[in-house]
């Protein structure tokens, strides 16, 4: 009997892990399909109105250093107003199975995110697939921001392969500036059979490829 069990719990393991990556694959899909420039300033709700992208980039954009040095005496805005909500503010939508786990998932986010500046200057790391999607950033410091929960928006820049999630090589090692805040965004979460849930996170507004 047990000689029998064995096989048949690797295969169920293998069958999960390949339906998690299909998801996230659909999800990816999904996210950039619907983006429209009119997303950037329709954003109706109280919340919406701290974390709307339009003034975002307008605070973001009053800082543009262009060395290291300026960028070191820069006047940075940081992200506390961003994540300073109840936590039932940032949770849309969730299973009420799941909200638990959300709820820690996104206190974990606000801890890492509260007084990051809006405007980042890092180095493309990698995409990873482990329990969720991951796209992984790091700064001169070596703190790094994943926006794998984030509804991003990469304009023409082709990160990864979105549907084998596979990360772009000739991308990997460049520096970036990102312009982030938090933005309305479905993904899977959080373990288990992987939900469809929606809630505010660090998105992507705009990213620029720096030259050398």
């Amino acid at each position: 009997m047990k000689k029998i069990l064995i096989p048949l719990i690797a295969i169920s393991l293998i069958a999960c892990k390949n339906t998690l990556k299909e998801n996230i694959a659909q999800e990816v899909e999904q996210k950039q399909t619907t983006q429209t420039s009119d997303e950037k300033v329709e954003l109706k709700t109280s919340e919406a109105k701290i974390i709307e992208p339009k003034k975002v980039l307008i605070q973001q954009d009053s800082v543009v250093p262009q060395t290291k040095k300026k960028r070191a005496r820069g006047k940075v805005r940081k992200s506390r107003q961003l994540v300073d909500w109840e936590l039932n503010r940032y949770i849309l939508k969730c299973p009420k199975d799941y909200r638990k786990e959300l709820e820690a998932e996104i206190e974990n986010m606000r801890n890492e995110w509260k007084d990051i500046p809006l405007t980042l200057y890092v180095t493309f790391k990698n995409v990873e697939l482990a329990d969720y999607l991951q796209i992984n950033f790091v700064d001169e410091n070596g703190k790094e921001f994943d926006f794998g929960f984030g509804n991003n928006n990469f304009g023409d820049l082709k990160l990864y392969d979105k549907g084998t999630l596979a990360a772009n090589k000739d991308l990997i090692g460049k520096e970036f500036k990102i312009n982030w805040g938090l933005k309305r965004s479905e993904f899977s979460c959080c373990s288990g059979e992987y939900k469809k849930v929606e809630a505010f996170m660090p998105s992507i507004y705009k990213i620029e490829l720096l030259e050398d």
